[in-house]
């Protein structure tokens, strides 16, 4: 029988970085984009998938190149890997967190070694079917 997940669409380019990294203006420093920022909450914790979504924000990859990010090629309209979502509050101190916003708070991401292509939906959404991922996380890039 196969798993069934909880998965969240993400617009690239923030999906790649919650799932790959960047490397942050803030000292060259690599970074997981460690808050995912939604104007709703959801009862949820723990484990779920990242989707992203197939149109990537073209506007925002410039302005966040401009601003010193170095960001990973992006796979859009596909489920990348897995996060561990910890908690959603309002007042994370997360440089990735947007005030006003309800902060889902993600941790230990781990890829997937074949992305899945599918679409997307919005909210919390589910993905039944068993998934390979990546066990030696210092191969990740």
């Amino acid at each position: 029988m196969s798993k069934v997940w909880k998965v969240l669409t993400v617009k690239e380019p923030w999906g790649t970085m919650i799932m790959r990294g960047c490397v942050t203006p803030w000292e060259g420093e690599y970074k997981f984009k460690d808050v995912e920022n939604r104007t709703w909450a959801a009862g949820y914790r723990g484990e779920m998938l990242i989707h992203t979504s197939k149109t990537v924000e073209k506007k925002t990859v410039k302005w966040l190149e401009a601003e010193g990010f170095e960001l990973y090629s992006s796979c859009p309209g596909h489920i990348l890997g897995k996060v561990y979502l910890d908690d959603i509050v309002r007042d994370s101190e997360s440089p990735f967190a947007v005030r006003g916003q309800y902060h889902w708070l993600v941790s230990d991401p781990v890829q997937l070694v074949n992305p899945v292509p599918c679409k997307g939906k919005l909210g919390l959404w589910t993905y039944e079917g068993d998934l390979e991922f990546v066990v030696d996380r210092s191969a990740l890039t």
